[in-house]
Order: structure tokens, then sequence, then C-alpha cells
């Protein structure tokens, strides 16, 4: 597979290598735990993981420490971030990497946490008719979040309850969706996401 690499000029190249990867890696969600199954993760991640959270961490300081690029890059490099979510659940799906878990609080961080900050996203050269079938990236960054959320909610609780992770998704989700807003069709997705994760973080008991 073609190596990743952390440049403005390299979204495109990025972008297939990305959505190879899930292809693959996106089959151990309803893989059952065998130690065939964990032999193939810990080999990919052995490999895979430290060049991919380079491009992660390389990709949102783009979208969110910088001015934006040309609309057409941006739309290439965020729809990129969409992909890099998906992988991030695959690759946490599992079991938890220890990459992923020593850097907890930078994804999932309260106040400065990458994915927080992803949730009041609302770039406007991204925006899309609320009544088109097709949500926004941002919407699909919004949702992919929200999918974390819950996955962590179920599989990992220690880690949200160590800090007050879930209570900002929780104020972020009623910041997206109080009051009816979010009502078009495009949000569809994220609202029903949104929703499975509020109702899983009140069956978990522990807030």
């Amino acid at each position: 597979m073609q190596a990743l690499s952390p440049s403005p000029d390299a979204y495109s190249t990025n972008l297939s290598v990305l959505e190879t990867a899930h292809s693959i890696f996106g089959r151990w969600r309803s893989e059952m735990r065998s130690n065939e199954l964990y032999t193939v993760i810990n080999f990919v991640l052995s490999r895979f993981v430290e060049p991919f959270l380079q491009v992660l961490r390389y990709t949102a300081g783009l979208l969110l420490d910088n001015p934006l690029p040309p609309k057409q890059t941006v739309e290439t490099i965020s729809q990129a971030m969409v992909v890099m979510l998906n992988l991030f659940y695959d690759l946490a799906c599992q079991d938890l990497p220890p990459a992923l878990e020593d850097n907890h609080n930078e994804f999932f961080g309260p106040e400065k946490g990458m994915f927080v900050r992803f949730l009041a996203w609302e770039p406007q050269e991204l925006q899309t008719d609320a009544d088109e079938p097709l949500p926004s990236v941002p919407s699909q960054i919004k949702t992919s979040i929200f999918e974390l959320a819950e996955l962590y909610t179920h599989r990992y609780p220690e880690l949200l309850t160590s800090s007050n992770s879930v209570q900002a998704f929780v104020t972020a989700l009623w910041e997206l969706l109080g009051n009816g807003r979010r009502s078009g069709v495009a949000y569809d997705g994220l609202v029903s996401q949104s929703l499975r994760f509020l109702s899983a973080a009140i069956r978990s008991g522990n807030y």
C-alpha cells in the first residue's frame, strides 16, 4: 500500500490509500474475536497506526487551526477526515490500540479535544441544502464522531468517565440539535446517530 503523506498536495493520493484501508479494516467490525484476527490487527497496527495518526493530526490542523484552503482542496481534505474517522473506529472496534488509549485526551478531551472541536466546526464553504439527501461533509464528520462516542461508551467507558468527555459531547449535541435545529433530510443520519449515542450514555448508568 502506498504511504500516507502529511502534505497539502498529497490528499488525492491519501484519500485513495485511506479508502482502500477502510475497505479492508472495516471488516473487523463484524468479525468474531480470534487469535488469527488479533494477529492480523497487531500486524496492521505495527505498520499503519503511526503514519495514520500523523496524517490525522495534520489534517485536523489544516481544517481547525488554519485558514481553509480553496474550496476544491478543502473538500478533498475534509473527505479524507471522514474516512480517517471511519478508520479510527475500525482500529478501535475490537480492542483499543495503545497509541489511541495513550492519546485519549487529544481526541476526546472535553475542551480542546479534536472531536469536540469538530462538533462545532461549520465552515460556510462546505454547507449544503438541508433538503438534499446527501449530508454535507461537516455533518458526516459529526456523525462519525458520535458513532465513535457510542463505541467508547459501550466498550471503553472507563476512559470517558475519567473526564468530562460525555458531558461535553451531550452539550455539543444540544447545540447541534436543540430547538429543532438540523431538521432537514440531510441531517437524518446525524440526528439518528446523535440520539443513539445519547441513549447509550443514559443506559450506561454512569451519567
